[in-house]
C-alpha cells in the first residue's frame, strides 16, 4: 500500500458513507486496528509527518477517528467516524494505555497458592513482583521480594501467597503516563486496568527504563550532530549572515550560533558561496544531504511516538554523529581555532542582534 492508495481508501469511505446516509441508511463505521489504519498508507508507524498528513486527508473528507488515530495503543481498535457522528477534539495527554507492557497481561497467582510457586515464577522469569489475582478482574494483592522479606522478618505465619501479599496500584489504562511513571518510581510497577474492568497488562521500572533508553539514544546523538556542526561553522560568518539566513520564525532571539536550529544549518550552508567559507574538502551535496537527513529524523524524536524511530534511522544517526565529528576535527586547529579564512565572530554584537522578522 501506498500513501495514495489509504488516501483513496479514505475518499471512497466518505462516499459511502455519505450514500448509505442519503439513502436513510446508518453510515457504516469500519473499525481497523491503528496498526492496519495506518498500513492502508504503506506505514508501520506514526511519525510526525504522517500523523500531520492523514489528519489533513481525514478533515478534507469529513473523517475522523475514535479514538484518536495518534495516541491509541497500535493493536487497539478506532471507529472511522463521518461528519454525522461527532467526537471531542483529539486529547494530546500521553496515556499508561499507550505503552505495548499495558496491554501484556501479566502471570499471576491464586492466593490459596504455595508461596513457592509464587517464587518459583518470580526467579525463573526474573520478575520482581507477582500478582495474586482470582479471575482477570478481581486484584487481591501483589507479592514483591520485599513483601516477602518483611513479613518473614515479622515472623509472618502461614505459606500460602495471600500471606505475603500487599495491597496493589492499580490504575485505568486512560491514566496519565506522567501520572503512571510517578507511582512506578514509588513501587516499581502499577497494574493496568482495561475498559471492561479486566487487568490488561503491568508496567515496571524496568519497562520504562526501556522506554527512556529507546527514547534517549537518539536524541542525545541529535544533540551530538548539533554540537559538531556549530564547531564546524563557528566563527566562519557574520551576526548578519546567521541572523539573515535562519529560517522564519517569530520571538526568536539571534545573538549566538546556539540559537540556530538543525534547519537554520541546511539553510546557511545551502548556499555554494557559504559553503566554500568552510574549507572543506568533501562533496557539499553529500554533507547537506545527511545533515538534512538528521534534520527530518529529529522532528519525530522531539515528538514522543511509542513505537520508536524506524529501525534505520538510529543507526544513521549514528553515522552522522561520527561523521560530523570527523568534520569537526578537519576543521578546527590543535589551538581550538579554526582553519577558516574568515575572522567573523561565533556570536553577535548587542548592535548585530536583532528578532528574527522584524
Amino acid at each position: 500500500m501506498t500513501m495514495e492508495q489509504g488516501i483513496q481508501r479514505l475518499q471512497e469511505l466518505a462516499r459511502t458513507m455519505r450514500e448509505q446516509r442519503d439513502n436513510g441508511l446508518a453510515p457504516s463505521h469500519p473499525k481497523p486496528t491503528v496498526r492496519e489504519f495506518i498500513s492502508w498508507f504503506g506505514y508501520s508507524r506514526r511519525g510526525l509527518w504522517f500523523v500531520e498528513k492523514v489528519r489533513e486527508e481525514l478533515e478534507t473528507r469529513g473523517l475522523h477517528t475514535d479514538p484518536d488515530f495518534q495516541h491509541a495503543y497500535i493493536d487497539s481498535e478506532i471507529a472511522l467516524l463521518d461528519s454525522s457522528v461527532s467526537t471531542p477534539p483529539p486529547d494530546n495527554a500521553l496515556r499508561i494505555d499507550i505503552l505495548p507492557a499495558a496491554h501484556n497481561r501479566p502471570l499471576s497467582v491464586n492466593p490459596n497458592d504455595a508461596l513457592r510457586t509464587a517464587i518459583t515464577h518470580m526467579m525463573a522469569n526474573d520478575f520482581s513482583q507477582v500478582p495474586v489475582m482470582v479471575g482477570p478482574r478481581d486484584v487481591k494483592g501483589m507479592i514483591t521480594w520485599e513483601s516477602i522479606g518483611a513479613k518473614n522478618a515479622m515472623g509472618q505465619p502461614g505459606h500460602e501467597a495471600r500471606h505475603y501479599m500487599e495491597a496493589a496500584e492499580v490504575i485505568e489504562g486512560q491514566r496519565s503516563l506522567f501520572e503512571a511513571v510517578g507511582i512506578v518510581a514509588r513501587t516499581g510497577y502499577v497494574l493496568v486496568k482495561g475498559p471492561e474492568n479486566t487487568i490488561t497488562g503491568i508496567v515496571t521500572s524496568s519497562d520504562l527504563s526501556s522506554l527512556f533508553l529507546q527514547l534517549a539514544e537518539p536524541f542525545l546523538l541529535v544533540g551530538e550532530v548539533e554540537s559538531h556542526v556549530r564547531r564546524i561553522i563557528h566563527g566562519r560568518f557574520t551576526g548578519e549572515e546567521l541572523v539573515g539566513t535562519t529560517e522564519s520564525s517569530r520571538d526568536r532571539t539571534i545573538d549566538h550560533i546556539a540559537n540556530l536550529t538543525l534547519g537554520d544549518y541546511c539553510h546557511l550552508l545551502e548556499d555554494v558561496a557559504r559553503w566554500e567559507r568552510l574549507d572543506i574538502a568533501l562533496d557539499r551535496s553529500v554533507v547537506m544531504k545527511q545533515l538534512d537527513a538528521v534534520r527530518e529524523i529529529r522532528n519525530n524524536v522531539m515528538h514522543f511516538n511509542p513505537e520508536g524511530l524506524d529501525p534505520e534511522d538510529v543507526p544513521r544517526l549514528r553515522n552522522a554523529s561520527r561523521f560530523f565529528q570527523l568534520l569537526a576535527h578537519m576543521c578546527v586547529r590543535q589551538d581550538g581555532t579554526t582553519n577558516s579564512r574568515a575572522d567573523a565572530p561565533a556570536s553577535l554584537s548587542n548592535k548585530d542582534a536583532r528578532r528574527v522578522n522584524e
